[in-house]
């Protein structure tokens, strides 16, 4: 499957974000006395988790066959809706999207703040796009799926 440009846009703004939250907070750095450490300590464990979620699906990937030889497992031959899936319909944005949220917390910086609802919103606007390719490919089984499982898991 050969990704078009508006894929391969919304798969990486993630890393430019989160790498622009690091630049912002590297130069307009808050001094080190006016920082909260428990609250970056907060911020770091909910990164943290954060992580785990978005590699949760990976793991449940590991020795799944409904895939062909030789492509890449997100060509899933089957719609997936167990396990994660079953929880939530996009567990890795939702990691992305808990780790880009604790910035704030962990950085401690106001600039931080645009950039990471700039960044919500684009992996919100990333998944809406997705549904849609998988509407196209899963058809009526997809619908039937967004019935059951939420976006991500407060809506």
């Amino acid at each position: 499957m050969v990704k078009t440009t508006k894929e391969i846009i919304f798969q990486y703004v993630w890393v430019f974000s989160f790498l622009a939250i690091l630049l912002t907070n590297n130069i307009f750095i808050t001094p080190e006395s006016e920082l909260n450490i428990p609250l970056g300590v907060v911020g770091f464990i909910i990164l943290m988790g954060g992580f785990f979620v978005m590699i949760t699906p990976y793991l449940q990937f590991i020795g799944r066959t409904s895939y062909k030889k030789g492509e890449n497992f997100f060509n899933m031959i089957d719609l997936m809706d167990t396990g994660v899936y079953g929880i939530v319909r996009h567990p890795q944005n939702l990691g992305w999207a808990i780790v880009t949220a604790s910035i704030i917390l962990v950085a401690q910086n106001i600039i931080s703040i645009p950039i990471v609802v700039l960044t919500l919103i684009l992996i919100y606007l990333g998944m809406v796009y997705e549904e849609k390719q998988l509407i196209t490919k899963y058809s009526e089984k997809y619908i039937d799926y967004t019935k059951k499982v939420p976006r991500w898991i407060f809506f």
